[in-house]
């Protein structure tokens, strides 16, 4: 007769152990250490065609709406996700980090807009990184853009310089205050310049509008130095013609800081004068009155 050694025994005895474990629904044992696994697969070890693991969920996709804390980027409170924004902008730096002394003038309501003035058509103005012309550019503004203002104002000492912080589409930055200010109401002017002659070329007529306006302001007694002073920030072709935009600046009340001018102009042989109008330049604000935008 073939004799049994104690070692069959005592594998035979676990693995009906662990098939009784199974059979319960129970977890099978740990083998002992001293057990040598075989290549075979045992029962409480399924094979790989077996095995059936359920697919992961799909992820939800992502919304465009912004949470209420914003992003890494400063949007949120104060500031949308950006959109209709300029491009650019920084991390809003800290109150005590930043130079000159915190005012509360003309550009200190967080939300609401400014417009660039006096920039040339072929500049931009600079937006940086702290109320301070040697620091980082963080953004440019078109000269016939607008901002958003963050609510804070800074007094440089030394230059006695306004500085305003602006919103930007990733962040913050701060203009010279010397090139914003608000528009108020528009009027149609066109009879003041019916003796502006034709030209060749319509920025000879932009030209002369801005130069018969500032020399009409040179006689003025409330007109101060070193204005008056003209500049165009911006032309583009239209239906039939021209339009320009001049800015006309050194008005003595510190209400009206001059009139933007549009100035339409038809072609025929050369340029001619078609209309004008003229908008109201506010240094500290407008306000509505009787359906009118007026300075403040």
């Amino acid at each position: 007769m073939r004799s049994i050694r104690p070692g069959m025994i005592t594998i035979t005895a676990a693995a009906a152990l662990m098939l009784a474990a199974c059979e319960n629904g129970d977890e099978p044992d740990q083998p002992d250490p001293g057990v040598t696994a075989t290549d075979e697969p045992t029962e409480s070890e399924p094979t790989e065609e077996d095995t059936d693991e359920p697919e992961p969920e799909p992820e939800p996709e992502p919304t465009d709406e912004a949470g209420d804390e914003g992003d890494e980027n400063g949007a949120g409170e104060g500031q949308d996700d950006g959109a209709g924004l300029p491009p650019g902008g920084v991390e809003r730096v800290d109150e005590s980090a930043l130079p000159g002394t915190e005012t509360m003038m003309y550009f200190s309501t967080e939300g609401s807009t400014a417009n660039v003035v006096r920039v040339e058509y072929d500049d931009v103005l600079n937006v940086r990184a702290m109320p301070a012309a040697d620091t980082e550019i963080v953004g440019e503004i078109e000269p016939t853009g607008a901002v958003t203002l963050a609510g804070r104002e800074r007094m440089v000492e030394g230059s006695g310089d306004l500085w305003a912080e602006v919103e930007l589409a990733e962040g913050y930055g701060w203009v010279n205050s010397t090139y914003l200010a608000f528009l108020a109401a528009t009027e149609d002017v066109t009879a003041d310049f019916d003796e502006v002659p034709p030209a060749e070329e319509p920025s000879a007529i932009a030209n002369s509008v801005g130069e018969r306006v500032a020399d009409s302001l040179e006689g003025d007694d409330d007109a101060h130095g070193p204005w008056p002073e003209w500049v165009v920030i911006g032309s583009t072709e239209v239906d039939g013609g021209w339009a320009s935009w001049v800015d006309v600046t050194g008005m003595g009340d510190d209400s009206v800081l001059g009139y933007r001018y549009h100035v339409v102009m038809s072609e025929t042989e050369g340029y001619e004068i078609q209309s004008v109008s003229a908008t109201a330049i506010c240094s500290r604000g407008v306000s509505e009155e009787d359906g009118e935008m007026l300075c403040l």
